[in-house]
């Protein structure tokens, strides 16, 4: 006997929710599909409160230090570095407008230091100015795909990572797409 993931008992809830009111029939993929855009309307919806909305969607990573770290070498489904330390201190965002300054030295009250980091996120990078120490402990928001930032399917194994109480809502916004879809297309 098979374990059904959480993706699955979504795709089956709509599929039972839009086959009472619907003669159109859907392949397990369409359905896939707008359960997959129901995540991102859901992880858009609280974009802005990504941690308190969805703490299961936070994750931490410790990597390398480096002063250039690419996006995808945190996770290939990373949405956003939230915090990040190194040799115990605390590296701050910096104001991305400032960048090209610290970079060229122009500005003294501008420098990052051993003690005052700052980091930048530049083409899909975080920069650490100066270099990070050993490690980089890395607090980030993920996308709501797979681990390899893919969308998930009917057969994956891998579980989606909203948490089960998300199910209904997803559910909810998924059928509300399907409804949209069959108004558009009447």
């Amino acid at each position: 006997m098979s374990i059904i993931t959480k993706f699955e008992q979504a795709v089956n809830e709509l599929a039972r929710r839009i086959a009472d009111t619907n003669d159109n029939v859907y392949t397990i993929e369409e359905l896939s599909g707008y359960i997959n855009r129901a995540m991102s309307e859901l992880f858009n919806s609280a974009i802005a409160d990504i941690p308190k909305a969805f703490p299961e969607l936070i994750k931490m990573k410790e990597i390398e230090g480096s002063s250039i770290i690419p996006l995808t070498d945190i996770a290939k489904n990373c949405y956003k570095v939230l915090s990040a330390s190194t040799d115990g201190k605390m590296i701050r965002f910096w104001d991305n407008a400032i960048y090209h300054q610290v970079k060229a030295n122009k500005k003294a009250f501008h420098k990052p230091t051993e003690n005052n980091p700052a980091m930048f996120e530049i083409n899909s990078c975080i920069e650490i100015l100066p270099k990070a120490g050993n490690k980089v402990s890395i607090l980030y928001a993920i996308n709501p795909t797979t681990t390899e930032g893919k969308q998930f399917t009917y057969s994956d194994t891998e579980e989606i990572p909203f948490s089960s109480n998300w199910i209904t809502k997803l559910v909810e916004i998924a059928e509300t797409l399907v409804r949209k879809d069959m108004q558009e297309m009447a």
